[in-house]
Parts: C-alpha cells; sequence; structure tokens
C-alpha cells in the first residue's frame, strides 16, 4: 500500500516538474521573441536560449519518463 503511495507521488512530482519547466520555458521563448521583435535584439537571446534549454529538460524528461518511474 505505502509502495503504491511513494510510486504515485514520484508519478505526481515528475509530471510536476515537467509541467512547470514547460510553462517556463514557454514564457521564456515568448518573452525572447517579443525583445527580439521590439529591436532589443540583445536582451531576447537569452530568454531564448534558456527556453530552448527548459524545453530539452522536458522532452529529455518526458522521454525518459518510463526508466525514471518503475512501471
Amino acid at each position: 500500500m505505502s509502495e503504491r503511495m511513494i510510486n504515485s507521488a514520484w508519478r505526481l512530482v515528475l509530471i510536476g516538474v515537467m509541467f512547470v519547466l514547460g510553462c517556463a520555458g514557454m514564457f521564456q521563448l515568448y518573452q525572447g521573441l517579443l525583445n527580439v521583435l521590439a529591436g532589443h535584439w540583445q536582451m531576447g537571446v537569452i530568454p531564448i536560449t534558456g527556453g530552448v534549454v527548459m524545453g530539452f529538460a522536458v522532452y529529455w524528461l518526458a522521454s525518459h519518463r518510463g526508466e525514471l518511474v518503475d512501471v
């Protein structure tokens, strides 16, 4: 019983981390795109880079989710 609860909690934490990283990455990309469109391309490079890195992190977590959680 407790093992099932721990497994469910770990799944919830993992999905929560992917959700938060995904939302933060999309926000960063949007912020960087607005900076680039406003003509401040130097200020837009860092948020775009951060958003892309967060996107790759979410992709990696999603692709290895089965290995991180015992199915």
